[in-house]
């Protein structure tokens, strides 16, 4: 009888990852699942998160990998750069990306199986830096992938024997740009971020349209190491962070509605390297957060502030989160996160107190009027429900003055009455000098009893008054103590006069303004410049001209006023130029396409005026060196630009699904040594095509100088062509002219060539087919007459 030794009974450790420290997690969109990684485990473990009754939050951990799960599934034994990329809210997927090789790999969690995605571009489940893969919303997975194949995919997953699988349902061509970084939202948004030229380009992958184009300015370093942006919970704020000239950190926010900068800040990089840049917050309650640390001291500075209020002017913060950050926390959305070795806690930052004082803080809206949207059009709302419920407007006659205090002003209001009109007197108190500034007034056509009048200080101290006459807001010059009209809305005056109610009057200026409104650009539509004192007011305003120049310029035509003219686009090219020589691209762009719509209507005006003369005098070749790779560069070696191109990124209203001919010529691109080996004869006859192909569609990288025609709405060409066009031209603002002197101030060479990269090609090829389609009708109708 054998005997034999004693059997080791192996216990499985289930605590996880056997008590070695957390290294790295990553949260799913919604925050209902959080995957963490063990550098010193090399497992992965997905902890579920619950709220109690209580509202408290608890978390458990639900499913795991440990190391030979992940050997297997990433067939590879090294894990010394590992990256956690994403985690589903549906708690069994997460995208793994190993950095080392550029793979990424999509693991089925609770199955512990890898995911293939068989399409093509990405057999190879390569993701280079540029790149990005992300869950969406609605459960969807999107990808976006650069060089070679410049496609993004998406995809929904399908349950086949008890298992899931991703399927690609949509496969979209990005163009064929060079050098651009790509980021996806999780509501679909696609940013694609260029370094040449410096602009980001927004799509919607779900409905495959176009949404905004964001001119970055020429000060920022053109690297995508040194850039991210981020965009709020619903979609109305986008911010974005960089590296300046001087290795300072600038951030920029943008209006995703109008692609306008609504405020920026630098901070001196001896604060510290940045840490953290996210928004925080739930989503009624959400701020902009960032966060520097400093190398030495290891502390950490930060300032929280909200981009609605239109500025990133801030105390740093030494009170809300820094007790938070001391702990080692961080801090993702409306959540803070704590990691002490292995041991994981979560909390709501809305249930802390001191984020709940902060919030009850009054922030005071800094920006401008012309902004500020969405409070003058809730109080306009508010006004058309109490007429739509027949409740009367405010009477608000009365001859005793009223005062109404603001954060800066206290406006005093007083109403007078004669026979044939109110008047409404307003002045203001400036509280930081105790000055009170001269009178100003309005008149409205109604008699006493029929007056009404709706008015509110607004959080940036100006007033909003709404009544028969139309609706006007007024602000406060400090400097010259002073009242302004700076807005001014009525609907058709001699409409409004055929009108006997004055309530009727208001609701009819309420309709109209209400209207433009929801076209949500961003901005208050352009203003009535029939009351004087509003246009007289605005025609000076630098950030007025930079909204509404155009229609100010054709404001001072209507007046028959040449030196008026000539006095608002001096304003308009002192501002352009400066915005230039700073390097502000985006805000010259602004104010230089105002008057570029205007070139046409001021030579019709006035030839004297010689305005197109003086408007290509002032931006003639205008020209920056751009900063790229630490480097001032005169020459970009490898730029897709054409020689002469509109500054930004020519972009099709839509994007287009792949097409049978996409997947044939990648797939030709992928096989060509292939098929020119092992497959001679059908490598000879796809060459021709393949080779007619590369040199009509495929772009290459050339070099080019950066030179400024800004002559955007003046000058430019559709990229949509029309074979109408052959036999109608359209003109545009430059040939309109008909004055030859001004040629003079352009290289003829160049327009040419334009005119042919834009539109050459295809009038080339539509009259080869025309002439084809012609010898073939000739040679058929010969054969026929000889029978």
């Amino acid at each position: 009888m054998s005997s034999s030794g004693p059997e080791e009974l192996i216990v499985e450790d289930h605590t996880p990852h056997r008590e070695k420290e957390i290294s790295q997690y990553v949260f799913s969109l919604n925050m209902q699942y959080i995957v963490t990684w063990s550098k010193d485990d090399e497992s992965i473990v997905g902890w579920s998160i619950t709220n109690d009754l209580s509202n408290d939050l608890s978390i458990e951990p639900i499913n795991s990998l440990n190391t030979d799960d992940l050997k297997s599934l990433l067939n590879n034994n090294v894990f010394e750069i590992f990256h956690l990329k994403r985690a589903s809210d549906c708690k069994r997927f997460i995208i793994l990306y190993p950095m080392y090789n550029e793979e990424f790999a999509v693991i089925d969690i609770t199955t512990k199986s890898r995911q293939i995605l068989n399409v093509q571009g990405l057999k190879e489940n390569q993701l280079s830096y540029h790149d990005d893969i992300a869950f969406l919303e609605n459960g969807d997975l999107a990808i976006a992938k650069g060089e070679p194949v410049n496609r993004a995919y998406i995809f929904s997953k399908l349950k086949f024997n008890d298992k899931y699988q991703w399927i690609c349902k949509n496969s979209i061509e990005l163009g064929k740009y060079y050098d651009y970084k790509c980021k996806i939202n999780k509501n679909g948004t696609l940013f694609m971020y260029f370094n040449t030229p410096h602009v980001i380009i927004q799509w919607n992958l779900i409905t495959r349209k176009f949404e905004m184009q964001y001119i970055l300015n020429w000060n920022l370093l053109a690297d995508f190491a040194y850039s991210q942006l981020e965009m709020n919970s619903d979609n109305t704020l986008l911010v974005i962070t960089s590296c300046s000239e001087s290795f300072n950190t600038s951030v920029y926010v943008y209006s995703p509605k109008s692609g306008i900068e609504i405020a920026n800040k630098t901070f001196n990089n001896k604060i510290g390297e940045l840490d953290q840049f996210c928004f925080i917050g739930s989503r009624e309650k959400e701020r902009f957060f960032i966060s520097f640390k400093n190398r030495k001291t290891k502390n950490y500075v930060t300032y929280i502030s909200n981009p609605l209020t239109y500025t990133l002017d801030v105390s740093p913060d030494t009170n809300v989160l820094h007790d938070i950050l001391s702990q080692n926390c961080k801090v993702i959305n409306d959540y803070i996160i704590k990691i002490d070795k292995n041991k994981l806690s979560i909390k709501k930052l809305s249930q802390n107190e001191n984020w709940q004082n902060h919030l009850q803080s009054k922030e005071r809206y800094a920006g401008s009027t012309f902004f500020n949207t969405k409070e003058i059009k809730q109080f306009i709302l508010s006004i058309l429900e109490r007429y739509k419920s027949n409740q009367f407007l405010t009477q608000s006659y009365s001859d005793v003055s009223n005062e109404h205090p603001g954060e800066a002003y206290t406006w005093i209001v007083t109403n007078k009455s004669d026979e044939d009109f109110n008047a409404t007197y307003l002045k203001a108190k400036i509280k930081s000098n105790l000055k009170e500034t001269p009178e100003n007034c309005f008149y409205s056509y109604d008699s006493v009893d029929e007056y009404r009048l709706e008015f509110k200080v607004l959080k940036n101290d100006d007033i909003i008054f709404v009544s028969s006459s139309g609706i006007q807001i007024f602000s406060v010059n400090s400097e010259e103590s002073s009242i302004e009209l700076i807005y001014f809305w009525e609907e058709d005056i001699e409409y409004i006069i055929r009108k006997t109610q004055a309530q009727e009057s208001i609701i009819n200026h309420l309709i109209s303004f209400k209207n433009k409104l929801d076209l949500d650009i961003g901005i208050l539509p352009t203003p009535n410049f029939g009351e004087y004192d509003c246009y007289s007011t605005l025609k000076n305003n630098e950030l007025a001209l930079k909204l509404y120049g155009k229609e100010i310029i054709q404001k001072s035509i209507q007046r028959n006023a040449s030196n008026e003219t000539n006095e608002i686009l001096d304003n308009c090219y002192k501002y352009s130029i400066s915005m230039f020589e700073s390097g502000d691209i985006n805000n010259f762009l602004l104010f230089i396409n105002q008057i570029t719509f205007a070139l046409v209507e001021l030579e019709k005006f006035n030839k004297n005026l010689k305005a197109t003369e003086k408007f290509l005098l002032k931006i003639n070749l205008l020209y920056r060196r751009f900063y790229d790779g630490f480097k001032f560069r005169d020459i970009n070696d490898s730029s897709l630009l054409s020689h002469l191109q509109y500054y930004g990124i020519y972009v099709h209203s839509y994007l287009s699904n792949t097409s049978f001919f996409d997947y044939l010529f990648f797939w030709i691109s992928e096989n060509w040594n292939l098929l020119e080996r092992n497959y001679p004869q059908i490598h000879k006859i796809l060459k021709s095509p393949y080779l007619f192909y590369l040199s009509y569609f495929a772009i290459f990288p050339q070099k080019n100088v950066r030179l400024m025609f800004p002559l955007l709405n003046f000058a430019t060409y559709s990229q949509n062509y029309s074979y109408y066009e052959l036999f109608y031209l359209h003109d545009n603002s430059f040939t309109s002219l008909d004055i030859s002197d001004y040629y003079k101030w352009w290289n003829i060479k160049a327009l040419i060539k334009f005119k042919w990269d834009t539109y050459g090609k295809q009038y080339y090829f539509f009259n080869l087919d025309i002439i084809f389609n012609f010898y073939v009708l000739l040679f058929n109708s010969f054969n026929n007459f000889k029978k």
